[in-house]
């Protein structure tokens, strides 16, 4: 675990005013721990579907190693976007953080990942379809509109979390999770939002 005082009152922390205790401690699960999905379905007019998911995921923890990285870095070359060490208004919880996992205790050394690592519950709307068929007049008067639909589907549409990297989802060793200090995210792209059309004909 990581200890901090701001004793001087300034907002910034310095070596004299933190330190990582030198035993390990358990943080909590890496993986989930519950998960729920709740979608539904809506017909409209004889011929609108709409549909839609959203997915829920709480109680597991994820590194933020992209942060991490860029800290290490900041230490040789300043401005790499270490919110610990360049952002004027990073938290006294965040500046410890980044002095912790990249130059250790003050005086063991002993260097913690633990400011690097925050809960990654989440909410995601996964998906938003809207699905168009003929109308059932128009079907009777042009048979060949039977079976033939529309669909206009998004999906990543927006996550709600407050997990402070890219995305509280994404591991840089894909399915590979029995590691925990692999289940975090570095290197690698989060689900992108995009949108599809389709048509499909049913014969």
């Amino acid at each position: 675990e990581i200890t901090w005082s701001d004793d001087d009152g300034d907002g910034r922390l310095d070596m004299e005013e933190y330190s990582v205790a030198d035993t390990s401690t358990y943080i909590g699960p890496s993986l989930p721990t519950f998960s729920a999905s709740l979608g539904g379905e809506l017909s409209l007019w004889g011929w609108l579907r709409v549909s839609t998911l959203f997915d829920h995921r709480r109680g597991h923890y994820q590194l933020n190693d992209n942060e991490q990285t860029r800290c290490f870095f900041s230490l040789v070359a300043p401005d790499r976007g270490c919110a610990g060490f360049d952002d004027p208004a990073a938290s006294l919880e965040r500046q410890a953080g980044a002095l912790a996992g990249t130059l250790g205790d003050p005086e063991t050394g002993v260097v913690s990942l633990r400011g690097f690592i925050h809960e990654a519950d989440f909410v995601k709307w996964r998906e938003l379809a809207f699905t168009l068929s003929a109308p059932q007049a128009m079907q009777a008067r042009f048979p060949a509109l039977q079976g033939v639909s529309l669909t206009l589907a998004g999906r990543n549409l927006r996550t709600w979390t407050d997990y402070p990297g890219l995305d509280p989802e994404i591991s840089e060793t894909g399915s590979n999770t029995q590691f925990g200090y692999t289940q975090g995210e570095f290197g690698t792209q989060p689900q992108v939002r995009y949108w599809t059309a389709r048509v499909n004909v049913t014969f």
